[in-house]
């Protein structure tokens, strides 16, 4: 018996996988432009009888957007080390208040954190991934440029993880997710809740 499979049958709770999207927009709060759909989404996950889990992969981005965010909302004046160290301290408050929200939801047992090392987290197997699929051009609205939509490299990784961890389903706010749902053969099993989408059967209590 695998691990993934291990830990399933030790959790009888269907188990449901939150990227670092769900954790920005909840880290945010109303002020995210996600945030309605995805309260909306998690208490599907909640009310459905569902776990929720994430992985240390979906908190490092969630904490690489606050600082990002947190120091872009700065401008330098006077250059001076107060006014540094004066936005440093906002950076990290920004972060400590994400990651109080996340700690207040594993406290509700509204959120588990997973640790994994298994066999599909081997990055030769996720590039092969990527380049299998190739994803889709959008174009430009306007005259503007093209753009490429599709599974990022971070995007497989937690697929890997999500199969990993034993988890029905993902939870996200990035649409590329949805290309593989139904569309692959190691992870299409895997449903695709987009929060801005209609509930999907399970978190409609419609079964899975």
């Amino acid at each position: 018996m695998s691990g993934s499979t291990m830990a399933l049958s030790r959790n009888k709770r269907p188990r449901v996988y939150y990227d670092s999207g769900i954790l920005v927009a909840v880290g945010r709060g109303p002020a995210d432009m996600h945030y309605d759909d995805v309260i909306r989404v998690l208490d599907a996950v909640d009310m459905c009888g569902c776990q929720g889990v994430t992985t240390p992969l979906a908190l490092m981005e969630a904490v690489d957007v606050f600082r990002k965010r947190a120091t872009g909302s700065h401008k330098y004046r006077s250059g001076s080390d107060g006014e540094r160290v004066s936005i440093d301290l906002d950076v990290r408050g920004s972060v400590t208040n994400m990651l109080d929200k996340v700690d207040d939801m594993k406290r509700l047992r509204q959120l588990k954190i997973l640790y994994s090392h298994g066999p599909f987290l081997n990055l030769s197997f996720l590039h092969k991934k990527m380049l299998e699929h190739a994803g889709r051009t959008a174009p430009g609205v306007g005259g503007q440029r093209c753009r490429h939509i599709g599974v990022g490299p971070f995007n497989w990784e937690h697929f890997a993880l999500a199969l990993d961890a034993g988890a029905v389903a993902i939870c996200t706010t990035d649409a590329a997710f949805a290309d593989i749902a139904g569309n692959d053969g190691t992870f299409g099993h895997i449903k695709i809740q987009l929060t801005g989408a209609p509930l999907i059967d399970l978190l409609a209590g419609r079964g899975g």
